[in-house]
């Protein structure tokens, strides 16, 4: 059974990445909209002082389910145990050049997300923020499961070969990597520049395959869930 069909934990996911415009919050929204598609609750903690997540919440109202709360670096523990007592799910946008805000965002996390985009500038972030993790996991003698995220990939066969070689940097690192990539999708953009959940946006807005952009969170959502399942199901034995 998903995660997303029941209730019976309320995990934390951490989006965190030293790299800006890596696609954090844009992931991070996405998978907010799709727990909230299963009728779960989410609350979204934006620790980034520059607020884009919350710039986004603030064009339009939110769909049901999903709210978001700013949080200051050292209100983000605090914040995220709070939300935890209040939501299904908590997912927690981290400040990207801060790195306080992500070793405290490890900390309560169940699952740490590091997205990264077919750069080696991106690939070095990641390696860098994966390492934390595992010192962090160390540190509190707890497994910390952590995924890098390709981000906002195209089509293409020079694109191909530049996403490939920038897999092979974070493969010699050790670095775990996620079977699904979150494509690159105008309507996602959209999303970001109009507020609201992009299956609600008008026409004109969405692209060309509004449908396909859904599957892709939808796979993304699902192997999240198996990651989750797989973590809870190890602590509990």
């Amino acid at each position: 059974m998903s995660i997303f069909e029941g209730k019976f934990f309320m995990p934390t996911i951490s989006f965190c990445s030293p790299k800006g415009g890596c696609g954090k919050s844009t992931s991070c929204i996405l998978l907010a909209l799709e727990i909230a598609r299963r009728g779960l609750s989410v609350i979204i903690i934006d620790s980034d002082p520059k607020g884009w997540l919350s710039s986004w919440a603030a064009i339009k109202e939110l769909p049901k389910g999903i709210q978001v709360r700013q949080a200051a670096q050292d209100e983000l523990t605090e914040a995220a145990m709070d939300a935890a007592e209040a939501a299904d799910y908590v997912l927690v946008d981290v400040e990207g050049s801060d790195d306080a805000s992500i070793i405290d965002a490890i900390m309560v996390s169940d699952l740490v997300i590091v997205p990264s985009q077919a750069s080696r500038p991106d690939a070095l972030g990641a390696v860098q923020t994966l390492k934390q993790v595992r010192r962090r996991s160390r540190l509190l003698n707890k497994d910390i499961p952590a995924r890098v995220l390709m981000t906002f990939t195209e089509a293409g066969a020079v694109e191909f070969r530049i996403t490939g070689e920038v897999k092979n940097i974070l493969e010699e690192a050790g670095a775990p990597i996620m079977s699904v990539q979150l494509a690159y999708r105008p309507i996602f953009k959209s999303m970001v520049t109009f507020g609201g959940d992009y299956m609600d946006l008008p026409k004109k807005l969405q692209g060309s395959s509004p449908e396909s952009a859904r599957e892709n969170v939808g796979v993304l959502a699902h192997e999240i869930s198996e990651l989750l399942k797989a973590q809870f199901t190890a602590a509990a034995e």
